[in-house]
């Protein structure tokens, strides 16, 4: 399977939620908030639904400044799979 078809999911249990300190997931009593804009972006698209590598990565990349270097995307969201990877099923 190509890399960029690979399914980003949540465990069962985890879910995405948003309060007054902005998003972030949630299962048992552990949750985190997304720590900057680009995971806050995953976080809304993995609540809409299941989405590959290259989906997440065309999100982040969509919403980044105009004069950002398009490997930050890459950058940010692995930086994502390492912050919540406790979350996402493997």
């Amino acid at each position: 399977m190509d890399r960029g078809t690979y399914a980003v999911r949540l465990k069962p249990g985890a879910a995405v939620f948003c309060d007054g300190n902005g998003y972030g997931l949630r299962m048992g009593g552990y949750s985190r908030y997304a720590g900057n804009a680009a995971q806050m972006v995953i976080l809304k698209a993995l609540e809409r639904k299941h989405c590959t590598l290259d989906e997440l990565l065309i999100e982040v990349a969509s919403n980044l400044p105009e004069k950002t270097l398009p490997c930050m995307a890459s950058l940010m969201l692995t930086e994502f799979l390492l912050d919540f990877e406790a979350f996402l099923e493997k």
